[in-house]
């Protein structure tokens, strides 16, 4: 479970990152294609970040659970 809830907050940073980038990109040059890939960018990133939000949400509470059961076991 440690796994996905690590590929969830992953993804958030991958999706952030992307997202950041596409943003600098319009600051840096005033072409058309700039705009155009950077809003790609934009709209992937973002997408990402909110799957991996997402999935992050989703996994927390087994996560939790997983770790009490160790705590548990050790007792």
């Amino acid at each position: 479970m440690e796994r996905k809830l690590l590929s969830g907050k992953s993804s958030m940073a991958l999706g952030l990152f992307v997202a950041l980038f596409g943003i600098n990109q319009l600051f840096l040059f005033n072409t058309t294609v700039t705009y155009i890939v950077a809003t790609v960018f934009i709209i992937i990133g973002g997408l990402s970040t909110w799957a991996g939000f997402r999935s992050y949400r989703h996994h927390v509470p087994y996560a939790q659970e997983e770790a009490r059961q160790l705590e548990q076991e050790k007792s």
